[in-house]
């Protein structure tokens, strides 16, 4: 089912951007597999996605790619969220075999958490947690983050 976003939202989003070689199966995977909702679909061209406060972008084109290892391409996103812990559940109970591990705060000041999309792109989950006690839905053990 299509959410639509009003002009305001989509005028004042800043949307990361993630690249893909075929859009139809990528748009499958992150609402079928990962359960995202969408928000816009240009058939062969791009999407507008959301789950939770994140929102991004799917791109049809070819993925610029990182080689860390020969014959293991791999592109990593860094998408800025509201809450790192809600997306890490939604997800973790959705692909569990995607995500490497549970959000952990990272010495820059911000939680992180890494899942990786059908693709096999990295989307690396950041919510900067500066300046607040707790991050929005972290556990009531973890650590301030204050810097």
């Amino acid at each position: 089912m299509t959410q639509l976003m009003n002009n305001k939202e989509l005028i004042t989003a800043s949307l990361p951007v993630v690249n893909t070689g075929c859009l139809a199966a990528a748009l499958a995977d992150y609402r079928d597999v990962m359960g995202f909702s969408v928000c816009q679909h240009i058939p062969g061209v791009l999407a507008v996605l959301r789950l939770g406060s994140l929102r991004l972008h799917l791109w049809q084109r070819a993925a610029p790619t990182l080689t860390l290892h020969p014959g293991k391409p791999v592109t990593c996103y860094r998408v800025p969220c509201e809450s790192v812990f809600d997306l890490y559940k939604s997800l973790a109970n959705r692909v569990p075999e995607r995500i490497a591990a549970a959000p952990t705060l990272k010495p820059w000041g911000a939680w992180e958490c890494e899942v990786r999309d059908g693709d096999g792109n990295v989307l690396r989950l950041v919510q900067w947690a500066v300046n607040s006690a707790f991050a929005l839905g972290a556990p009531a053990n973890q650590p301030t983050g204050q810097l």
